[in-house]
């Protein structure tokens, strides 16, 4: 944290001392600039310390893409389900995804770069908090009740959520796939 404190206080320092040096007709306006600024990044920190909480915030009109059906025989022959994720330098893709509730789940998470925040997961209603390294990574998820499960980085930047559903008749073992 003391590393973050001291990486901003260049540029705050700099937005506090900009109204010196432009003209007093101007002062004003460029406050109330920068305050707009500075409240705009108070709204996306609040998001992340939300999201890091494990709560779901709506979209905002934003749409994003509903979870990718099940295939036919998601269900393996050992009674597990799985499921992959990549993370990369923008986040986890794909970030809503759609899991059977009642069964374990190997989840496989196929990571690029362990230079971004992204390589640092972190599922608050499980408890999990992993470090990704290159290459895949393997979480073993008990079996699950219906609901979703929210997952991040670990500044709340990035994230993405695992749909669970009830199991239809009929499903049952094949080969292993998800996501």
């Amino acid at each position: 944290m003391a590393v973050f404190a001291i990486g901003t206080a260049p540029g705050l320092l700099a937005l506090a001392g900009l109204p010196v040096v432009v003209p007093s007709t101007m002062r004003p306006t460029l406050l109330r600039l920068v305050g707009v600024v500075v409240i705009g990044f108070a709204f996306i920190n609040a998001t992340a310390g939300i999201r890091l909480s494990g709560v779901t915030l709506p979209s905002f009109g934003i749409e994003t893409a509903a979870a990718a059906p099940l295939p036919a025989g998601a269900v393996a022959a050992d009674g597990t389900q799985a499921l992959t994720t990549f993370q990369d330098g923008g986040g986890y893709r794909p970030g809503n995804v759609t899991i059977y509730a009642g069964i374990p789940t190997r989840w496989t998470i196929e990571s690029s770069t362990a230079s971004t925040c992204a390589a640092f997961l972190v599922v608050p209603q499980l408890d999990i908090q992993v470090r990704l390294h290159e290459g895949p990574n393997t979480i073993d998820l008990p079996a699950l009740q219906p609901g979703t499960l929210a997952y991040s980085c670990a500044m709340g930047m990035y994230g993405g959520r695992i749909t669970i559903v009830e199991r239809p008749t009929g499903v049952s073992g094949g080969s292993a796939a998800g996501g």
